[in-house]
């Protein structure tokens, strides 16, 4: 007798008869092979900028199943979505759809449903309960970006408050301040205060001499009661400022030659209050001689600020 021969052919009957055990423990235990779950997944734009989930259940089996299990990303959801929830009944042979949606924000990408269904079957061993494995969906935000739909209901009351009825008994006595325009007058002339003031100030004197080479301009405002502010813009050189108060005197010297002139612009404060600016080109002339010869004086009081005019300039605030 073989003894080795015996005992593989007895491991093989037993193997082999393991495995038929098991073959007939999961055909009877489970219709895996004959029935599913089956869930649809679809998406659309809300209505606030999010969107919105919709998802089906249906039965391929026979007879009916009930849901035994909702979830929501992996997450048991009890309370169901929709029609789709614990303990609702899903007619065999996809007879009903049973639906329900989802509201998510546009930050969020997918959703997932996970739904489970649990059959009731006759059968020659009697009632079988059999359960397949969940079967889910998921559904994707939608490709297009969901827009905020602004509010179309407009509000069905307005104000009750009333603007007033009785006009203001009173009115401003404020007059307008009013200026008077620049004139085409040549030279920059001292202003003077508006006939509003009661006492005419005292005046400056000028400066202006040439020689040769140099121009110089300023004011002698040692005996004057306003104050001067003179900006000098030169054909070529930096410009310059000269603040002039009462009391003081001061002046400034330029490098000049044929051709050279000088823009100034001068504005008068007095009592705290500043006149328009004036502004005049002042061209440099030199003294006879200078070519050759013996050297000529300076050249003074050429009416630089036309004060002789004295033209009344008002004061504005």
């Amino acid at each position: 007798m073989n003894l080795f021969t015996t005992k593989r052919r007895r491991g093989a009957t037993v193997l082999g008869g393991t495995f038929l055990g098991l073959s007939l423990m999961a055909s009877m235990a489970s219709p895996a092979l004959a029935c599913d779950t089956k869930v649809a997944a679809d998406s659309n734009c809300g209505t606030d900028g999010g969107w919105v989930a919709t998802f089906k259940v249906a039965n391929d089996y026979n007879p009916d199943a009930t849901i035994s299990s909702v979830k929501v990303d992996d997450v048991e959801h009890p309370g169901g979505v929709g029609d789709i929830a614990v303990g609702k009944t899903v007619t065999a042979n996809y007879g009903t759809w049973l639906t329900g949606t989802l509201s998510e924000p546009a930050a969020k990408e997918n959703v997932n449903l996970s739904v489970e269904l649990t059959w009731n079957r006759e059968g020659r061993h009697g009632k079988t309960t059999v359960v397949t494995d969940s079967s889910d969906a998921t559904a994707l935000r939608p490709q297009t970006k969901c827009e905020t739909t602004p509010p179309t209901t407009t509000p069905t009351t307005k104000p009750t408050t009333k603007p007033p009825t009785t006009p203001p008994t009173t009115t401003p006595t404020t007059t307008p301040t009013t200026t008077t325009p620049p004139t085409d007058t040549p030279g920059v002339p001292i202003p003077t205060p508006s006939e509003s003031q009661s006492a005419e100030p005292v005046f400056p004197d000028e400066i202006f001499a040439t020689d040769c080479d140099s121009m110089t301009i300023g004011l002698d405002n040692t005996k004057g009661q306003m104050e001067f502010k003179l900006h000098f813009k030169p054909s070529s050189g930096a410009e310059k400022d000269l603040d002039i108060k009462a009391g003081e005197k001061k002046s400034v010297t330029f490098d000049a030659a044929e051709g050279f002139s000088v823009k100034l612009t001068i504005v008068a404060i007095y009592n705290g209050v500043t006149s328009p600016a004036e502004t005049a080109t002042i061209p440099y002339e030199a003294p006879a001689n200078c070519g050759g010869g013996s050297p000529s004086l300076p050249v003074t009081g050429a009416g630089l600020f036309v004060m002789a005019r004295r033209r009344k300039v008002r004061f504005t605030a």
